[in-house]
């Protein structure tokens, strides 16, 4: 079966200001103020990369939902 053509995304040329503040205030939550630092200013420097949502997914290393919630695939059994 072929692929539905599909829209392609345009994204933005950098990362936008309002950004960092967000990223900065999350890690502070699980990382001393120094690491947060450190990150932070790695994050700066980073360039942008694109992947796809699947290998995301997979690197997340997260269970399907299917699979960890017993109650959402007994009801989603077609019988």
């Amino acid at each position: 079966m072929a692929k539905a053509p599909g829209k392609e995304i345009k994204w933005l040329p950098d990362v936008e200001e309002h950004v960092y503040p967000a990223a900065k205030s999350y890690l502070s939550i699980i990382y001393s103020a120094g690491k947060v630092s450190a990150i932070m200013a790695k994050f700066r420097r980073a360039a942008i990369v694109q992947f796809k949502a699947k290998d995301i997914f997979r690197a997340s290393q997260l269970s399907l939902l299917g699979s960890s919630v017993p109650t959402f695939s007994r009801e989603t059994v077609v019988g």
